[in-house]
């Protein structure tokens, strides 16, 4: 009996004559017989519930009774009809009150028996019917109560809405404690192409319940469910183009239902998307909250931003979206539309959702449309590419490879420390650094097996490779192995370590991250001793650190300039003090409060630049450092050679010398050079100028001006007087000029002149050229000695055969382009002589009988020892 249901909730069904008499239920014979779906009811004590009204398509089968139980109020007077064809078995009727005593019985051999029963009081009258000698039939009930009021529904907490116009707008989820007394109504929102799922969950013996899945935007009914059984089931695709809301129309009676309601397809709070880009993988950042989509201002995102967060940021939303990560973010201008959801956007990085950063409140923000963040994520994968799947983080998983458009395994043959050979830590390491990481933690490690194809197997990597797809393996998809067996590497994150030079000074990697040794050191040690100090430039030092040993740095002021020092650095943390001294060190300074600043402030009354020197003392701390200077009285070098004597110092193999007002480089042959040299100091930077002519072979002979051994003219065209200028940085610099000549033709005047030389900021002028000297080898054999030798600008290397066999001694070098000199045969004394006009390394051959010896010679600074 357990279908049974009462009127309302048979949609109108009512009375014996419902079944169309004992005629009608011929067809309703069950063979084999089937159990209704009131079973389990075979006695009182499991009777199923029943309620007036006619219920149809119940079975009594062989030794199997049927119970039922239906409230009766005191007087009133039930009457219960059974309809059957007799001929397919007799079925027989008894009453029972509610302590089991038998009230009446209807025993005929008609197709239907009726029992009436008054009840002595409130409570259940229990229904049996049975099969007479074992007798099997179907049968329908109709039941009726007269003396009773009807027993009150009681509607739940979301009436009123027995109308579309009152109905009750749910979101997804669980409903219980539900009543349905007259008509139930739901609104549902739905996108565009999502499903609904609905559950009306009851027992219909309660009263029957039927479901109606309707679109309010079109007039019939779309999903109906109306099966006579315990609870409904329907699904809904949204197929009309747009968002909507999806009616739900709870049909007949029941006091106690629930309702289970599930939108698949639909975005759920904190889901993104890119909007507005060209492409699939670039757009305007844009997040699902509240049933609504809204932006996310570019704020933290930024290059410019302190902190910056843009990578961590833009990762996380990419590779939510299925990208493995991002390339770019805060690209364009993209204004898209309110709300403004997230701001101040802090991601670490290893979020699952950009829901999940921290950021201000939702709908919090200080931005307009014009700050709507734009990124743009790695695009779809090309052959050779790598991921990471399934593991805890992104950084750790199953290895997979990209081929022919479709991701694949990688088999661990090789990559187990104890396999043979055992290559799993360069191929992890290849992996890693092709994804980005520093390195591999850990390989072959367990992760959960992945789908066909397997790509590669006996991977054998060097370590060096840029890519997995470039170390050796089977040919593609070759592989005698399973997904048991495909394999998983942990990389190293961007701030962990392999080892310690992985680390920064004052630090040492223990276990994978970088961790302070002692007090940690700044990138400016060793500067522990006055002779070590470390020149320190205007403007701001911040992330200085003194640890144990005093820290000194130099200090170029200029004539008539103050100097002011100021050391930063909290009080609390350590005492930190500072001292200046001159450079002979008499004290000019000091300062050992016990704030959280020290300050000296020094004014060089000299009229020559003076270096000074400041001590930082006393605590282990942290500490910034400000360098300002002012007050400085510009200090020229001027040269326009009108008189008597060139006023620089000139060397080479001739010396420069004055004529018609201009400095002349000096009469030099083959293979020979001029060189004129200034230094100078310029504490501030400053400016070098000067007028130059040449008048030279076109190809080969020229002039040559260097700073600090830097080549910056090269000049070889007749010209007439050119001027050239050149900015030099703060600091001491050499200033070189010389005129070279080859081994070749002769053109012109076969010389360089300057004039008009003009350097700003300069505090000292003049100086003395190094003399050149001349480097003898020996050519003996197959050897030369020296087998290297280390010169400078304007010094001559000479060979010489010592030993009677013929020798070629060929020069060819990596710096110049004067292009490979060649000496032709040497005999027994014979000699060949190179003049180098600029430093490089330059690689030198000898031939002897067609064998080649080699070897090179480093051209040093002019200002170094030879």
């Amino acid at each position: 009996m357990g279908g049974m249901g009462g009127a309302g909730g048979m949609g109108g069904m009512g009375g014996a004559g419902g079944m169309g008499g004992a005629g009608g239920m011929g067809g309703m014979m069950i063979d084999p017989c089937i159990d209704d779906l009131g079973e389990d009811n075979d006695d009182l004590d499991n009777a199923t519930p029943l309620f007036e009204g006619t219920i149809p398509g119940l079975q009594v089968c062989s030794g199997d009774d049927d119970w039922g139980a239906i409230a009766v109020c005191v007087g009133g007077t039930l009457t219960v009809d059974l309809s059957f064809a007799h001929a397919d078995g007799n079925l027989d009727l008894e009453l029972f009150t509610a302590d089991g005593m038998l009230a009446t019985s209807a025993t005929t051999l008609t197709d239907d028996e009726q029992a009436v029963f008054q009840s002595p009081a409130d409570g259940l009258v229990y229904v049996r019917v049975f099969g007479v000698d074992g007798a099997e039939n179907a049968y329908a009930l109709a039941l009726d109560i007269e003396g009773c009021d009807p027993v009150a529904c009681v509607d739940d907490a979301f009436e009123d809405n027995e109308s579309l116009e009152t109905a009750t707008e749910l979101a997804p989820g669980r409903y219980d404690d539900l009543a349905l007394c007259d008509g139930d109504i739901y609104h549902v929102a739905v996108c565009d192409g999502g499903t609904i799922i609905v559950d009306v969950l009851f027992e219909r013996a309660g009263g029957d319940i039927d479901l109606v899945v309707g679109n309010n935007n079109i007039e019939t009914f779309v999903v109906e469910a109306r099966e006579d059984q315990d609870n409904q089931h329907a699904e809904y695709t949204n197929d009309i183009g747009a968002d909507a809301r999806i009616d739900l129309f709870i049909e007949g009676q029941n006091d106690a239902y629930a309702m289970e309601i599930v939108v698949e397809g639909c975005p759920v709070d904190g889901d993104v998307r890119l909007a507005g880009g060209e492409a699939d993988n670039e757009g305007r950042v844009e997040i699902f909250f509240d049933g609504q989509w809204g932006t996310v201002c570019d704020d933290l995102w930024s290059l410019g931003d302190i902190p910056q967060h843009g990578q961590a940021n833009a990762d996380v939303v990419c590779r939510q979206l299925g990208f493995a990560g991002a390339e770019a973010w805060d690209i364009a201008v993209l204004e898209g539309e309110d709300p403004i959801w997230l701001d101040d956007v802090a991601c670490v990085g290893d979020e699952a959702r950009l829901a999940d950063c921290p950021a201000l409140p939702r709908g919090e923000e200080n931005c307009g449309h014009g700050e709507d963040v734009v990124i743009r994520c790695t695009p779809a994968p090309v052959d050779g590419d790598v991921r990471l799947v399934d593991g805890e983080t992104h950084y750790d998983g199953r290895v997979e490879i990209f081929f022919d458009g479709q991701w694949g395994t990688v088999c661990d043959d090789g990559w187990s420390p104890g396999g043979e050979p055992a290559n799993g830590e360069a191929n992890a390491h290849v992996v890693c650094r092709q994804l980005g990481y520093p390195g591999a933690l850990a390989w072959d490690i367990g992760t959960p097996a992945g789908a066909d194809p397997i790509w590669l197997d006996d991977v054998m990597c060097v370590g060096d490779e840029e890519s997995l797809a470039a170390c050796p393996a089977r040919p593609l998809g070759e592989n005698d192995c399973n997904h048991g067996e495909d394999v998983g590497v942990r990389c190293l994150r961007e701030d962990q370590c392999l080892v310690d030079e992985d680390c920064g000074d004052g630090q040492a990697c223990v276990r994978n991250t970088c961790e302070p040794v002692g007090c940690p050191e700044d990138t400016l040690e060793p500067n522990d001793t006055r002779d070590a100090a470390v020149p320190l430039a205007l403007g701001a030092h911040p992330d200085l650190a003194r640890c144990i040993d005093d820290d000194w740095y130099v200090i170029d002021v200029c004539a008539g300039g103050t100097l002011t020092l100021d050391a930063l650095f909290t009080h609390s943390d350590g005492d930190i003090d500072i001292d200046l001294r001159t450079a002979d060190g008499a004290r000019i300074g000091l300062s050992e409060s016990t704030n959280d600043d020290e300050q000296i402030v020094w004014t060089n009354e000299g009229d020559v630049a003076e270096q000074v020197y400041l001590l930082v003392y006393f605590g282990d701390n942290s500490y910034a450092l400000n360098v300002a200077l002012e007050g400085c009285t510009e200090v020229q070098c001027a040269f326009d050679f009108e008189g008597a004597a060139a006023p620089l110092e000139t060397g080479g193999d001739a010396p420069w010398f004055i004529e018609g007002g201009a400095a002349s480089s000096g009469d030099i042959g083959d293979n020979q050079v001029s060189a004129m040299a200034l230094p100078v100091s310029t504490p501030l930077g400053g400016v070098v100028s000067f007028n130059y002519r040449v008048s030279s072979e076109d190809c080969c002979d020229g002039l040559r001006f260097a700073v600090d051994g830097q080549l910056e003219l090269s000049d070889n065209v007749d010209n007439d007087f050119t001027p050239f200028q050149l900015e030099l940085s703060p600091g001491d610099h050499l200033l070189e000029w010389f005129y070279v000549k080859d081994i070749s033709l002769s053109e012109g005047e076969d010389r360089a002149q300057v004039d008009d030389i003009v350097v700003t900021g300069a505090a000292v002028c003049g100086a003395e050229v190094p003399a050149p000297v001349t480097v003898e080898v020996a050519i003996s054999g197959f050897s030369m000695d020296p087998p290297s030798v280390t010169i400078r600008p304007g010094d001559t290397v000479r060979w010489t055969n010592g030993d009677g066999a013929p020798h070629t001694a060929t020069s060819g070098t990596n710096r110049v382009p004067d292009g490979v000199f060649d000496s032709g045969v040497l005999q027994n004394g014979q000699s060949y002589a190179f003049t180098f006009d600029q430093p490089g390394r330059y690689e030198y051959f000898c031939n002897v009988h067609g064998a080649m010896n080699g070897y090179e010679v480093i051209v040093e600074d002019p200002a170094g020892a030879p």
